[in-house]
């Protein structure tokens, strides 16, 4: 039987979380032996691993995956306080980053954590296959730290957003045998910057548990039927969007006072901070609820009114694609994938990036309740099971 290693983060509810459960149920178990190595053992999403997945933990070195700009300081000092004399080899990359501006600050902060990554233990195992799920950081582990006779890497996110160094990119995409993108956009973002590595580029979408996400979605209601309610899924950070979104927002529910926004979804830092902030602050605090990370969003999606994608950066946005499922209204901004996931507005209203477009998709969306009605039509007419076979991905036959 052939060996398999993915490589991830956590388990927490979200995107590339769930795109993992959805991928690891086509795995054909009769033919691949599956280990998990997970930088920490835990999150919502633990339980959801298919039985047949081995799960291993990094241990101390996985705390350099949990590394943001929000918590660098306390992860660098604890991870090297037993580790004092490595501390110095970071020093001229702590220097450059201070130094750095823009785009190449970015780099170098990209650049550091791959100089700690270097230092971790190998994976002793030897695999046939070894992917790097969770993008970024598993891509570099993957390369570096794990002897397979062949490596893939997926990739959830568009190169441009945040800011990724092509030269970098490029030296460890040369080093996988295939780089799986999750849309035609999110391949075109990296070929468009390293065109050299076209040819290891593949496009495989994310599959949808639609039967999954049914069932879910059946639970009892906990949104008020007598309200109008307006959800959206999601971490509340920059790419999210909520800044933008909470204007037109605000100014909805005031000229709506039957409307409630709720949010499943939750963050850490600066931006969340200050987006919660704006909330409390607002003539609407008491109808915009914030129900945190729910490992079952799908009850709150199923008895929406409309469901809300307010996002500055989407590769393939999972939650709109379990959302077209269960046949509800859809608002979405026009990041990189809007009309492709919509069918250039055939399945849920695009609107432009800004507060005022927001509003105004809002408004006439509520106000016009055959605008709802064809889009819920179209999609339960077109909504069909997804049978595509990851072996193709996987064995290379394609």
């Amino acid at each position: 039987m052939k060996k398999m290693l993915i490589v991830g983060i956590t388990m927490s509810a979200a995107g590339t979380e769930n795109s993992f459960i959805n991928f690891s149920k086509h795995i054909d178990y009769s033919q691949w032996q599956v280990d998990l190595l997970l930088a920490k053992r835990e999150g919502d999403f633990l339980d959801l691993i298919p039985k047949e997945i081995n799960v291993l933990d990094m241990g101390e070195d996985g705390e350099l995956f949990l590394l943001s700009k929000d918590n660098s300081k306390s992860v660098i000092n604890r991870y090297y306080q037993k580790r004092p004399f490595k501390m110095f080899k970071l020093f001229p990359t702590l220097l450059g980053i201070s130094l750095a501006k823009g785009e190449k600050k970015t780099y170098k902060k990209n650049n550091l954590w791959i100089k700690m990554m270097k230092e971790m233990a190998p994976v002793e195992k030897e695999y046939d296959l070894a992917i790097g799920y969770w993008g970024d950081r598993t891509l570099f582990y993957v390369v570096d730290k794990v002897n397979s006779k062949k490596k893939l890497a997926w990739m959830h996110f568009n190169f441009p957003s945040p800011p990724r160094s092509p030269k970098t990119y490029k030296k460890y995409i040369d080093r996988l045998d295939r780089f799986v993108a999750v849309s035609d956009e999110c391949a075109d973002s990296v070929t468009s910057a390293i065109p050299s590595v076209k040819d290891k580029v593949v496009v495989f979408e994310n599959f949808i548990d639609r039967e999954r996400v049914e069932e879910l979605s059946k639970g009892t209601s906990p949104l008020d039927p007598a309200k109008y309610n307006i959800v959206t899924v999601g971490r509340i950070n920059y790419d999210k969007g909520y800044d933008v979104a909470l204007p037109a927002m605000v100014k909805f529910l005031e000229e709506n006072s039957d409307a409630e926004w709720h949010i499943v979804g939750s963050g850490i830092g600066s931006y969340y901070e200050n987006f919660m902030s704006g909330v409390k602050s607002s003539s609407c605090r008491n109808r915009i609820v914030i129900h945190g990370v729910l490992k079952n969003p799908y009850v709150y999606i199923r008895n929406a009114d409309v469901y809300l994608q307010p996002s500055r950066n989407e590769s393939q946005c999972m939650v709109v694609e379990e959302t077209k499922g269960l046949c509800k209204p859809i608002i979405v901004t026009r990041y990189q994938t809007a009309e492709r996931q919509l069918e250039n507005g055939r399945f849920g209203k695009i609107c432009d990036f800004d507060s005022e477009s927001i509003f105004k998709a809002l408004v006439e969306m509520k106000n016009d309740k055959a605008l709802r009605d064809g889009y819920i039509n179209e999609l339960f007419k077109n909504i069909c099971k997804d049978d595509r076979n990851v072996e193709k991905v996987l064995s290379f036959d394609a």
